[in-house]
């Protein structure tokens, strides 16, 4: 019996201690239509909007303190929101953050932005244009996928990355201007782009992957100015009536050569 009081005792100390160490899941705090969370840096987190604005502007202060991100799905799914200012406090937008908000039109972009992450604008189908500012180096998957009213998208000299299906299903984007420090592009990055005029992949690119421009229909001129560039199968694919301009004796060249696409020797 002493035994078996002992070994309760000790059962009960460590549950107890287990609870204790658990960390305190408190509710979203509330100001106006916006749910936030406060950070260890104090600093706030925009979780969710709750109201029925069309057009809005995000605080950039929240009592007293800084708004710096705008949380995952804050908001996604929002068919009433047609035009956003995010507040140059904010460096970092989250995940699928204005997902399926398919009658945003006009987003204004914070000056001091660094990261994007996946789907942030995913079917935001009402979307028109949009400016990235200097200092975003990465574009995540499917950022910009299904925007189907997307004609421009300009980007920073900053960018660097260009993520899977970035931009897939942009049918209306009718030009895109690839700077010189992007090295990386993703897989499918503008399937379906179909009403993409002209390309020019830069000498910082180093591979170039399946599907990258597939089905692009429009597709005229194709400059790759890189004479060791590797080009995955299929990577223009269904661009019946594109041109490559590539170097004699190059990657881009042979592309040329083995899908049977026209081909101007760059000099």
């Amino acid at each position: 019996m002493k035994y078996l009081k002992s070994f309760l005792f000790i059962t009960v100390v460590l549950i107890v201690g287990v609870f204790l160490t658990l960390p305190v899941i408190s509710a979203p705090l509330q100001y106006l239509d916006f749910e936030y969370f406060v950070s260890v840096d104090d600093t706030i987190t925009i979780l969710r909007y709750t109201g029925g604005n069309e057009d809005l502007t995000v605080p950039s202060e929240i009592d007293g303190k800084k708004v710096t991100v705008i949380g995952r799905r804050a908001f996604g799914g929002n068919e009433k929101l047609t035009s956003i200012k995010i507040p140059d406090s904010v460096i970092i937008i989250g995940e699928s953050a204005f997902e399926y908000s398919i009658n945003l039109k006009e987003v204004i972009l914070p000056v001091f932005l660094k990261e994007m992450q996946g789907h942030t604008f995913r079917e935001c189908k009402s979307l028109q244009s949009i400016i990235i500012p200097e200092g975003v180096t990465y574009i995540g998957n499917y950022t910009f996928a299904d925007c189907e009213s997307l004609k421009t998208v300009t980007l920073p000299s900053t960018i660097e990355s260009i993520g899977e299906f970035a931009l897939q299903h942009c049918t209306k984007l009718t030009s895109i201007n690839l700077l010189s420090g992007i090295k990386e592009i993703g897989y499918g990055a503008f399937l379906f782009c179909n009403s993409l005029k002209e390309i020019t992949i830069p000498i910082t690119i180093e591979n170039i992957p399946s599907f990258a421009f597939s089905n692009c229909s429009d597709l005229l001129k194709i400059s790759i100015l890189s004479p060791g560039v590797k080009i995955e199968k299929n990577a223009f694919r269904k661009c019946d009536m594109a041109i490559i301009y590539a170097h004699d004796g190059s990657t881009g060249a042979e592309y040329a050569k083995t899908n049977k696409m026209p081909l101007v020797i760059l000099k």
